[in-house]
């Protein structure tokens, strides 16, 4: 067995503690699940590119691999519900969006100063639960790797079409 050791921001780690401490998760087996998480969205990112669209229905859909379902179900009710976290989640990403990206730490901030209640943890709990299809999250809406968070290629076009509302607008269709 490989050891790593990774750096990761201090209320991230306060975060990871809490979760782990509420669902009784082991550390191990929660980097396990994420790191597998990962690598089976490289590598489904890559043989999207390789393989020809006619021959990629013909691949085996492993059940890591039924990714956004959730997302796709849920998205819509959030953008009309602007009182949910998730819901000013995603404000806050179209907020600072800037050609498809949003800084974590600054949609942290319009979170908080959107939602002065409600202390950053939330907007971490959420955001994570929003970048991961699997167990009891939220689904998966965004890709988020360090400080950079953007709309998974599946997603981003249904929350477009809900943009307005997330903006406190109307919905366009």
């Amino acid at each position: 067995m490989l050891t790593y050791e990774i750096n990761i921001p201090q209320d991230l780690s306060d975060t990871l503690d809490l979760a782990l401490r509420i669902s009784g998760d082991d550390k191990n087996e929660v980097f396990k699940r994420l790191i597998n998480e990962y690598a089976t969205e490289v590598l489904r990112k890559i043989t999207q590119q390789t393989i020809p669209e006619d021959r990629q229905s013909a691949l085996p859909v492993l059940e890591e691999q039924k990714f956004h379902s959730k997302a796709f179900k849920r998205l819509p009710g959030w953008a009309r519900k602007p009182h949910q976290t998730n819901h000013q989640i995603v404000k806050a990403f179209f907020s600072c969006v800037n050609n498809g990206v949003a800084s974590r730490s600054v949609m942290r901030n319009v979170f908080s100063r959107n939602n002065p209640e409600r202390a950053s943890y939330f907007f971490e709990n959420n955001l994570n639960s929003m970048a991961t299809d699997m167990g009891n999250s939220h689904g998966k809406c965004f890709d988020v790797i360090g400080d950079t968070v953007r709309f998974t290629d599946e997603i981003s076009p249904l929350a477009e079409q809900y943009k307005d509302l997330f903006l406190g607008g109307s919905i366009i269709k």
